[in-house]
């Protein structure tokens, strides 16, 4: 069964990409693969491609949507403040400006006391919310070891990659590990250079992950695999 039968038979790739790029994919890894000593076979490469394809497909759509957790928190520091602010300024007001706010939400009956309360009580609540949703988001933040430098990689990318390390050991039947050239600092391993060009060949569009954010990624599944399998 060739390449594209097999790919049509799954239904297609989820991005769409073409099969050249899965290709190419498959060409580099044989490559540095045959370079290391190792003879993977192509058939698996090229089913390993399209599995890889999918999990990074997915990842660059989830990444769209979501926040970095540091970015998260720091937006809630920010609304957390601005509102502790609000709190105070409202609090202030006498009975005749919370009718003046009352009357500028409703014009046509004039003002409401009753209605001007709830609007400070609830601003008041949101206050409080979001003070505790600021500390609760910079805990995880530094659970997970995300910063807003971005020195740091993020759960999502950790979790992408240890995805891919996993479908790699289990296709290929060879584990992942980690080295570090000297020379450069970054990755050198075979793990390292195909989750290198997964990223440049299998992302939507150009992206700048830095090699030193993609080589923690796979230190931490390095360190998840092999606690795994010395259990």
């Amino acid at each position: 069964m060739t390449f594209e039968e097999r790919q049509a038979r799954r239904g297609g790739s989820f991005s769409g990409r073409s099969t050249e790029a899965k290709e190419t994919f498959v060409d580099l890894l044989l490559t540095r693969a045959a370079s290391a000593g190792h003879a993977f076979k192509r058939e698996v490469i090229e089913e390993f491609a399209l599995a890889v394809e999918d999990l990074c497909s997915f990842y660059w759509l989830e990444k769209g949507k979501r926040r970095r957790p540091a970015a998260t928190a720091r937006h809630l520091r920010a609304l957390a403040k601005y509102l502790s602010k609000a709190r105070e300024h409202i609090s202030a007001l006498d009975r005749h400006g919370l009718l003046i706010i009352s009357s500028s939400l409703n014009t046509a009956d004039g003002g409401d006391l009753a209605e001007a309360a709830d609007l400070a009580a609830q601003i008041l609540y949101f206050s409080r919310a979001a003070q505790n949703a600021a500390a609760v988001a910079e805990h995880e933040t530094k659970q997970i070891g995300d910063s807003r430098g971005g020195k740091t990689a993020d759960s999502a990318l950790r979790d992408l990659v240890l995805r891919i390390a996993i479908k790699y050991e289990k296709m290929i039947s060879i584990k992942i590990t980690h080295t570090v050239d000297p020379n450069t600092g970054i990755g050198s391993s075979i793990f390292n250079f195909t989750v290198y060009k997964a990223f440049d060949i299998f992302s939507p569009t150009p992206q700048d992950i830095p090699y030193r954010a993609i080589d923690e990624a796979v230190r931490s599944a390095v360190s998840a695999l092999n606690g795994r399998h010395s259990r």
